[in-house]
């Protein structure tokens, strides 16, 4: 039996998972011409295909101008109804666990980029850029990295070969944005508190004594 990809193809656009009807006709062992037609004879509504299913394109390596769609998962489930034996249901359940981890993602994210905005805001009203040169958010934020998993953004980027400006929450999984989400409320209630930077870098050196290193989530 063909291995399950790590790579399933799930990516975020506009917040919300999507898989490319290309990378499912790759990993189903499907030509995508096929699975395009499947689509495009779904039995489903107007509202439903226009929710579900986003037409795109893109160039093949003759240049040629091709079609393809991205769904949500409800699009997916909709079209791989039709797709039967173990090995399509092998995909399936891998599928599925995908979709769950994004939308877990997702919403840690949402979660993470309040507490984000709580804490930027203490760092403000704080005494701690007169402190660090006005370098009070930079420190906090690598700090808080440090602790959580082991690097900072700067060196994840560096370790993973992203871009400068390239997002790291984009890939950790939802353990490691919890960790980071749990460090920053930390410096953020000593920052309120009044903590000077050394008093929050050792309360946070202890509680997360034991850093993770990270790997890129799923990529």
């Amino acid at each position: 039996m063909k291995p399950i990809p790590f790579d399933l193809g799930v990516i975020i656009k506009k917040d919300v998972p999507v898989v490319s009807s290309r990378k499912v006709a790759e990993v189903f062992g499907k030509r995508h011409d096929h699975v395009l037609r499947a689509i495009e004879n779904l039995e489903c509504s107007e509202e439903f295909t226009r929710l579900n299913f986003g037409v795109s394109y893109y160039k093949d390596s003759s240049g040629k101008r091709n079609k393809e769609y991205y769904m949500t998962r409800d699009g997916f489930t909709f079209l791989v109804m039709g797709f039967t034996g173990k090995k399509a249901a092998q995909f399936k359940e891998a599928y599925i666990r995908r979709f769950n981890e994004m939308e877990q993602q997702l919403r840690q994210r949402a979660i993470g980029k309040a507490i984000r905005r709580t804490l930027t805001d203490a760092i403000k009203e704080s005494g701690l850029n007169t402190q660090l040169k006005g370098w009070a958010y930079k420190s906090i934020t690598d700090l808080v990295y440090r602790v959580a998993i082991g690097c900072t953004a700067a060196q994840f980027r560096k370790m993973h070969g992203l871009d400068k400006d390239a997002n790291i929450r984009d890939y950790l999984d939802t353990y490691q944005l919890a960790r980071i989400s749990q460090a920053e409320k930390l410096a953020q209630a000593l920052t309120d508190a009044g903590a000077d930077y050394d008093h929050i870098k050792a309360v946070l050196e202890l509680t997360f004594a034991r850093p993770v290193l990270v790997e890129a989530a799923g990529r």
